[in-house]
């Protein structure tokens, strides 16, 4: 008995083996057939931007606050380019983010 239940041993350990042999050349293949920018591309089409709905009946992308460090001149700047476009300071720097990076 103790003979059979080490094959058997030996056998699960083999099959593991072969499995994680397999999956690992499989990984290596779907990195040869996908490169960065098709990932990238998928990623932009398949990710939904969340959306909250405001008492007032909006529906917007979800916002959340952070703190940005940046030079005093440069705040100052785009505050004051704000108030010349009439927009706010949150609403210039998305703007900006936006046609930079998406």
């Amino acid at each position: 008995l103790e003979i059979f239940l080490q094959k058997q041993e030996e056998l699960a350990i083999a099959e593991d083996n072969r499995r994680a042999h397999q999956l690992h050349n499989n990984i290596k293949e779907k990195e040869k057939s996908d490169n960065v920018f098709e990932l990238i591309e998928k990623a932009k089409k398949t990710v939904l931007t969340p959306i909250q709905k405001e008492e007032s009946g909006v529906v917007k992308p979800v916002m959340k606050g952070t703190y940005i460090y940046i030079e005093e001149h440069k705040l100052q700047a785009l505050k004051k380019l704000a108030i010349d476009k009439k927009t706010t300071l949150k609403n210039i720097i998305n703007d900006a983010i936006d046609d930079k990076y998406f």
